[in-house]
């Protein structure tokens, strides 16, 4: 119809609202930018935070090191004070040489100084005076160290108090004094406060970054920066709040200023290090990353959307390679890393700087434990001193435990009591040549301990002159060493090789008689026959030696006469009865006669067809042992027409050898072969 055809002139449709190309420009770059500028500020607040937390793990880090360093500090000296402690001139209360020990390890006293203390307080040695000076007596704070190192038996790290002779900040680190009659005494080392702001220089910190170490009360015992003046002043009651709490908070300082801190906790002192840094300091750190990567992000826009997601994803692949080579460099080694943006390299190299003194101060604390291991490892040897002109003399207490001694050792002849009786005098006389003559000696003698067992100890030392008027050397210097069991390996040795010559001869002999009785027709069968029969008593040998000769197990020395006839061994023998370990003669003799036994059922017997059987019994009764050896299953049996080596050994030779009596029959079912013997002839023991 003409009605419904469509008007051609109709005018398009038109949209209700009319904007202008600048307008919709200005909306296409809004839109472009909208996502971007919030892309670009969640990165510049997830940088922001990143940093913040790359910050707190450095400044953890930082406390863990320098907490890491105070302990080895600390260790050090502690290993000093104990082996000190166990001083032989202290142990004989000879504090002239305990002294001049002391001074020789303490030259300085502004590197720190040792006090030997009464248990009253009264110090007996102070090396920061003057030799001959008058002493103090110990502070109220060190007496009280004193005592609750006595009470507990440990070492203990004090906290700060005034102390020496200057009346400066000090630590001191107790140990207790165990040697009779001396408990009760007190060692200690002394260390100036000031000496532990050297742990805490910028060497091993950030140098914008806080550090302190706080003792048990809350003083400072060291602050950077700070110094020497605020060593002694209590630490700010936020940082006091969170003493001993490992980890990362927030409070106010003394200035207060707002402040990340990071604690780590001293595992031998109970001191507390923080370290910190302002929190403007980590703003103005971290603002250049977040205005950069705005910045980046708008003019991203403004040049293309695709420049901006190009840039965006170059800067967030620095990003994760910080983050994997901060990870990284926190659990090894720091591995090569390089970043476009100029503030992670200043933390990345903040944080591989921190990472090298860690593994340095690890090195040398590896080090220094290593030379203090030796160190107390020599003091427990077995040392001694003597002066034969004065009779003076020093032990070390391994000694005492050596000879078996109970209580102190007081001289020579205290020692000499314990000298076995037949080795007494030689010993002395070895003795006498080694006070009359300098140079190196070394002998060896035995010893009665009070318990009653013998022991050999080895004397090794060197005597030094000059020699007296009488004769003597001034000094002998030297060790005692328990060689016992080194005695004991050669003595066994010994009778080791007396065994092999004797069982050798009597090898040869029971070779000698197998050759003289192997009969046979030809030279060729004669060869094979010896051979076997060899070949048996080797069996029997390698049983004998993997025992060292103590003998040989019935069962095992079954099992190896049959093995090499019966592959089936275990479905077409049957053994039964307590195992029993043969002699080694019983065993030479018993296996001969399970070889012809053997020989025989595989050559005649129950073991030349599929299916014969044999069954091998033993039992022990009475004090008799008896053996039974019977065949069934295989050809028909009937006696030999002649008596050969092999019955000679099952008739007459195992049981003339074990005083015993021995049967062979050759019934038609199959052969039989008893054997019956005191078992006090096996030489045996039962297996329980």
């Amino acid at each position: 119809m003409a009605g419904n055809e469509p008007r051609k002139d109709r005018a398009p449709a038109r949209s209700s609202v009319s904007l202008p190309l600048p307008a919709l420009l200005a909306a296409l770059i809004a839109a472009s930018m909208v996502p971007l500028a919030v892309a670009g500020v969640a990165i510049s607040i997830w940088f922001k935070q990143l940093a913040r937390e790359t910050q707190e793990t450095g400044l953890l880090y930082t406390s863990r090191s320098i907490a890491a360093a105070v302990d080895g500090e600390l260790e050090k000296f502690t290993m000093l004070a104990q082996a000190l402690a166990r001083s032989p001139s202290l142990a004989t209360d000879d504090l002239v040489a305990f002294e001049a020990e002391a001074r020789r390890l303490f030259s300085d006293p502004n590197d720190g100084w040792l006090i030997l203390a009464a248990a009253d307080g009264r110090e007996l040695v102070n090396t920061s005076y003057d030799r001959q000076a008058s002493l103090p007596a110990r502070p109220e704070a060190g007496l009280r160290q004193q005592r609750l190192v006595a009470t507990t038996g440990k070492p203990a790290v004090s906290s700060v108090f005034r102390s020496g002779r200057d009346n400066v900040w000090t630590v001191t680190i107790d140990v207790p004094v165990n040697m009779q009659p001396l408990r009760g005494y007190g060692v200690a080392v002394a260390l100036p406060a000031r000496n532990f702001a050297e742990l805490l220089s910028p060497s091993v910190r950030n140098s914008g970054w806080l550090a302190g170490v706080m003792d048990q009360d809350g003083r400072y015992v060291a602050r950077a920066p700070g110094g020497e003046a605020i060593i002694g002043e209590m630490a700010s009651a936020n940082w006091r709040a969170s003493a001993r709490q490992e980890g990362v908070s927030y409070f106010r300082n003394r200035d207060n200023e707002r402040t990340i801190n990071a604690n780590a906790n001293s595992s031998l002192s109970g001191w507390t290090i923080g370290v910190g840094a302002l929190e403007r300091q980590i703003e103005a750190a971290v603002r250049p990353i977040a205005i950069w990567a705005i910045g980046a992000a708008l003019l991203a826009v403004i040049l293309s959307i695709a420049s901006a997601f190009a840039i965006y994803r170059y800067l967030l692949r620095a990003l994760i390679g910080l983050q994997r080579a901060a990870s990284a460099a926190l659990i090894g080694p720091a591995p090569e890393f390089r970043s476009p943006v100029a503030e992670f390299d200043d933390l990345w190299r903040g944080l591989r700087d921190a990472t090298a003194k860690k593994n340095e101060v690890e090195r040398e604390l590896a080090a220094s434990e290593g030379r203090f291991r030796m160190a107390a490892q020599a003091a427990r040897f077995g040392v001694y001193q003597i002066a034969p002109s004065s009779g003076a003399a020093s032990w070390s207490g391994d000694i005492g435990e050596i000879f078996g001694i109970d209580g102190p050792i007081r001289d020579m002849q205290t020692i000499m009591s314990a000298f076995h009786p037949d080795d007494r005098d030689a010993t002395l006389r070895k003795i006498g040549h080694a006070r009359r003559n300098v140079g190196p000696y070394e002998f060896e003698f035995r010893i009665m301990r009070t318990d009653g067992s013998a022991r050999w100890v080895l004397d090794r030392g060197e005597s030094v002159g000059p020699l007296d008027s009488a004769g003597r050397v001034a000094r002998m210097s030297g060790t005692f060493l328990d060689i016992t069991q080194r005695k004991l390996v050669e003595e066994r040795n010994r009778m080791l090789l007396r065994e092999v010559s004797h069982r050798s001869k009597n090898l040869l002999t029971v070779i000698s008689i197998i050759a003289r009785r192997t009969q046979s027709g030809s030279i060729s069968e004669f060869l094979k026959n010896f051979d076997a029969r060899l070949r048996g008593l080797a069996a029997n040998q390698d049983l004998l030696v993997a025992s060292e000769w103590t003998g040989a197990w019935l069962k095992q020395l079954i099992v190896a006469h049959l093995e090499p006839f019966c592959e089936d061994a275990p479905s077409r023998v049957v053994l039964q009865g307590p195992d029993t370990l043969l002699g080694p003669e019983a065993s030479q003799n018993i296996g001969m006669a399970l070889h012809e036994l053997a020989t025989n059922a595989a050559k005649y017997g129950a073991l030349s067809n599929g299916d014969g059987r044999i069954a091998v019994t033993w039992s022990i009764e009475d004090g008799r042992f008896r053996l039974e050896w019977a065949e069934r299953g295989g050809p028909a049996v009937a006696p030999p027409s002649r008596k050969g080596f092999g019955s000679t050994v099952l008739t007459s030779l195992v049981g003339a050898a074990l005083s015993g009596e021995t049967s062979l029959s050759h019934d038609p079912g199959g052969l039989r072969w008893t054997l019956a013997c005191p078992t006090s002839a096996l030489g045996h023991s039962m297996r329980g």
